[in-house]
């Protein structure tokens, strides 16, 4: 069995349980700060991450590329290939942005890593997972 094979109903499991329900689903970007630490030990655990200082050092100058054009955000974000053959990407709370080995292996070129990637940012820019 893959150990990501349930990996997003853990996800949407772990954002219900780890804070109470009221009236909005809205958190304060404390708490998503703390959100975002809880969720990141978890990824840290399940040992998903790839090592490849080289892969991880594109993504990131990818990723931080597209930032520089935008004004100054709450959160530091933080880019990480995840050890998976699978075709996707995602952003966590906290604006940790998250591609697929999968991913990055079929695209044809940096602009297309570029595009998904800027549009992970926009979910994390826009608050998505608050």
């Amino acid at each position: 069995m893959k150990p990501f094979k349930y990996f997003y109903t853990c996800l949407i499991l772990f954002f219900f349980l780890s804070f109470s329900l009221n009236n909005s689903f809205a958190i304060s970007i404390p708490e998503e700060k703390q959100v975002a630490k809880k969720f990141m030990e978890m990824v840290q655990e399940r040992k998903m991450i790839l090592n490849d200082p080289i892969a991880n050092h594109m993504l990131t100058r990818v990723g931080n590329h597209i930032l520089s054009f935008l004004p100054p955000q709450p959160f530091d974000f933080s880019f990480y290939i995840v050890d998976d053959d699978i075709f996707n990407a995602f952003a966590s709370p906290g604006a940790n942005i998250f591609a697929y080995r999968g991913l990055i292996t079929d695209l044809d070129s940096i602009d297309e890593l570029a595009g998904v990637i800027a549009h992970e940012i926009a979910h994390a820019v826009s608050r998505h997972v608050s």
